[in-house]
């Protein structure tokens, strides 16, 4: 009996206006393409504390009324670890630092150290306010005394010394970012680490922590270990096609999809001017896995439709006309699915939620848009047509898929109800 293959007829007619305009659309696509590339030049990357509330959120009001109040929350907290922090060359060396620090950091408000700090003590008709290094302490009976004071300052305990007196900090307070807060604070651990690594303090042995430190660490991981995770996942996947359809043209179509589809996505989030986040390292390798399967239903087809003798025109609109809908179809319910991230209320989440669905609907244009130009290249097919042009394959795959049609045939009533629940 004659396959029906004109049952959708929208999908038949795309399939002629793809053949016919195939090489403007292939200029159009590239075009595209440069425009979205040109588009990701303005991403940022987001990961403060506030990236992660939405908008509307009591919390995040709460938190900008505090900025209001009392400024920048932020800072940069070095600790060093000595043999005994109270040795004149150590406490110089780390004096040396905090000016280096306060004069140079950007936005730098205050530094605070044992060898700034004042300190508070009670005197006979109330109290005193002095440096407690006013004056360098030029012998070791009056570093001991300053090493008394220090440890018995709850202030200062723990907090710029340790009870021990071999671990030190020092404390460096910024001021409220002018402007754009993400690249006003991405300017701080560079100098913070440039001035840490000169030759003077190289015998100091240290931990930079803080906010601008943490995320600017966070940002250069994340900027640097995305492309490898993507060409991991491009890797992996050349070899799966190539193990599965065994040309290389089903392999260079798919992995071009989809690695489109993710410069696509990144450069509509730049249109937007969304800003990314940590989440950002999932979305290409995410596209990636996702997006391949609309190309090879599309390849898979083509193939099976010129195994029956049909030229390369007819076969394309074949498989149009056959995978388009269900392509289509589970676009739409990924996408969907995708969009359902948008009930949470973290921020990173919901917008990975609206990353993922335009890059899987972006995928699957492509799909239908670059793979049948790319195979309406060629000779024709010259095998003739067979009664059975179906080959009666018995791989692995052809056992299983038949044994799970079988089920699904024999069971149906069984299958849903088990879903159901």
């Amino acid at each position: 009996m004659e396959e029906n293959y004109n049952s959708n007829n929208f999908f038949a007619k795309l399939a002629g206006f793809i053949l016919a305009w195939r090489r403007p659309l292939m200029v159009a696509v590239l075009f595209l393409t440069a425009f979205f590339l040109y588009e990701m030049r303005g991403l940022k990357m987001d990961n403060s504390n506030e990236a992660f509330f939405v908008e509307e959120d009591r919390t995040l009001a709460t938190y900008h009324r505090f900025h209001d109040t009392f400024g920048n929350d932020e800072f940069v907290y070095i600790l060093f670890e000595t043999e005994d922090f109270f040795q004149p060359e150590t406490v110089k060396l780390i004096a040396a630092l905090a000016t280096d620090l306060e004069e140079n950091v950007p936005y730098a408000n205050d530094v605070k150290s044992l060898c700034n700090v004042e300190y508070i003590e009670g005197v006979e008709g109330g109290v005193e306010i002095y440096d407690l290094m006013e004056e360098f302490p030029k012998t070791p009976q009056q570093m001991e005394i300053i090493r008394k004071k220090a440890l018995a300052e709850p202030l200062y305990l723990n907090n710029l010394i340790s009870p021990d007196g071999r671990t030190a900090a020092i404390l460096l307070e910024l001021d409220p970012y002018p402007g754009d807060k993400v690249d006003a604070r991405r300017t701080i651990a560079p100098v913070v680490r440039e001035i840490l690594d000169r030759p003077q303090y190289a015998s100091l042995e240290h931990y930079t922590v803080g906010t601008p430190i943490i995320n600017y660490d966070i940002q250069t991981v994340t900027a640097r270990e995305t492309p490898l995770f993507m060409l991991i996942c491009i890797v992996l996947e050349m070899l799966i096609l190539f193990w599965t359809i065994r040309r290389v043209r089903g392999v260079i179509a798919p992995i071009i999809v989809v690695i489109l589809s993710v410069f696509w996505t990144l450069g509509m989030v730049g249109i937007m001017g969304w800003t990314l986040n940590m989440m950002v390292i999932i979305i290409p390798t995410l596209l990636i896995a996702v997006g391949i399967g609309d190309s090879m239903h599309v390849i898979a087809e083509f193939q099976d439709q010129q195994q029956r003798g049909l030229s390369r025109k007819e076969a394309i609109t074949n498989t149009l006309t056959i995978v388009g809908p269900p392509c289509l179809l589970t676009t739409l319910t990924t996408a969907a699915a995708f969009l359902s991230f948008m009930a949470t209320a973290i921020k990173p989440i919901r917008e990975m939620g609206a990353y993922a669905a335009i890059g899987v609907i972006t995928a699957l244009v492509l799909s239908l848009i670059v793979v049948p130009v790319f195979f309406s290249f060629g000779k024709n097919s010259k095998k003739a047509v067979s009664q059975n042009p179906t080959p009666n394959r018995k791989d692995l795959f052809d056992r299983i898929l038949g044994w799970i049609a079988l089920i699904n045939i024999k069971h149906p009533r069984a299958i849903f109800g088990i879903f159901l629940v």
